[in-house]
C-alpha cells in the first residue's frame, strides 16, 4: 500500500480539526494497533475495549485514558484513528424514533481536476447559507430543541452549521450555495464531511482521474436537520466503489489525521498501483 501523506500537525481543516497529539491507529482488517502518536508507554498500558462497533472496539484505552473514533461509521474498514476523548454519538440524541418520519436528498456530481482549477479556491459564499435557508443553523436546530424532539446532554456545547452536502470547493456557486445541498448539523460533522472531500480531493488531483459522487441525506420530515449521511465514491476506471456514513448531529470533532484515512483507502480501493505519493 502507498505511503499515507504527510500533512503536518498544525495543519486543520475549517478550524474544526482537534488536531490531538495523542493518535492510536488501529488496523480493522487484522485486528490490531499499528501505531502510538504522542506518547511513550508500555504496550501492556494499551488496551483496545472488549466491546465492538461494527468490526472496531468501541475505544482505545491509552494509560487508562479511552480514545474514540470521531465516528463510528467513517471508520469502520481499513486504517481507523483513535483520537477523540468523547464517544462519536455522545451528547445529542433525538427523543423518539423517528424511521417513517423522514426525507432524503440524493445528489450526484463528477469531481475532475478541471473543474477543481476552477472551484478549489478562496470564493465568495452568496449569498450566505443563512440567507438561503431563511435562518441560521442554529436556530433551526434550536426549534427542534424547544420542542422537545432534539435533547442535549448537560454540559455538551454543540456549534450548528449549514453543511454543503456537494462541498462549496466542487461546486459554481449558484449550485453550491442552494436549499437542495444544505442540511443542518453539527460543526464536527462539517468537519467529517471536509476530511472525506480533502481526500477527494487529493486523489483527483495526484492521479488526475475524475471521481464520481452520489450523497444521501436523510433529514427530519420538515425540516433540513441532517439524520443520516452516506457519501459514495465511484472510480469509472477501476470500476470499484467506496462509500463513507457519518452521524450529522454527532458532536466528537474529528482530527485532521481523517483525511490520510479516506485518502488511503481510496488507494486501496481504486487500484492506483502503489503510485499514490503526496507530498506537502
Amino acid at each position: 500500500m502507498s505511503p499515507i501523506p504527510n500533512f503536518g500537525r498544525n495543519r486543520t481543516l475549517f478550524g474544526l480539526r482537534t488536531n490531538a497529539n495523542l493518535v492510536v491507529r488501529y488496523n480493522s482488517y487484522q485486528n490490531r494497533i499499528e501505531t502510538v502518536e504522542g506518547v511513550n508507554v508500555d504496550v501492556s498500558d494499551i488496551e483496545p475495549a472488549e466491546s465492538l462497533v461494527f468490526n472496531i472496539p468501541a475505544y482505545i484505552a491509552v494509560a487508562s485514558i479511552p480514545l474514540f473514533p470521531s465516528t463510528y461509521e467513517i471508520a469502520a474498514h481499513g486504517v481507523v484513528s483513535y483520537h477523540s476523548l468523547q464517544p462519536p454519538r455522545d451528547g445529542a440524541r433525538l427523543s423518539q424514533r423517528h424511521d417513517l418520519n423522514e426525507w432524503t436528498i440524493e445528489l450526484s456530481y463528477s469531481v475532475d481536476r478541471k473543474k477543481l482549477a476552477v472551484f478549489d479556491r478562496r470564493r465568495w459564499r452568496y449569498p450566505a447559507a443563512r440567507t438561503v435557508m431563511g435562518e441560521s443553523a442554529t436556530a433551526h436546530a434550536q426549534q427542534l430543541i424547544d420542542a422537545g424532539v432534539l435533547m442535549l446532554s448537560p454540559g455538551t456545547a454543540v456549534a450548528w452549521h449549514w453543511c454543503h452536502l456537494i462541498a462549496f470547493s466542487f461546486l459554481p456557486t449558484k449550485r453550491a450555495q442552494a436549499k437542495r445541498n444544505l442540511i443542518c448539523g453539527t460543526s464536527a460533522f462539517n468537519g467529517q464531511m471536509a476530511s472525506i472531500e480533502a481526500g477527494v480531493k487529493m486523489f483527483v488531483y495526484q492521479f488526475d482521474r475524475p471521481l464520481s459522487l452520489e450523497v444521501t441525506a436523510t433529514c427530519l420530515a420538515n425540516t433540513h436537520f441532517g439524520l443520516r449521511l452516506r457519501y459514495r465514491i465511484s472510480d469509472r476506471y477501476s470500476g470499484e466503489s467506496h462509500a463513507e456514513y457519518c452521524d450529522p448531529y454527532g458532536a466528537a470533532q474529528g482530527d485532521y489525521s481523517d483525511c490520510a484515512v479516506v485518502y488511503e483507502k481510496l488507494l486501496a480501493r481504486f487500484d492506483t498501483g502503489g503510485s499514490g505519493r503526496w507530498d506537502l
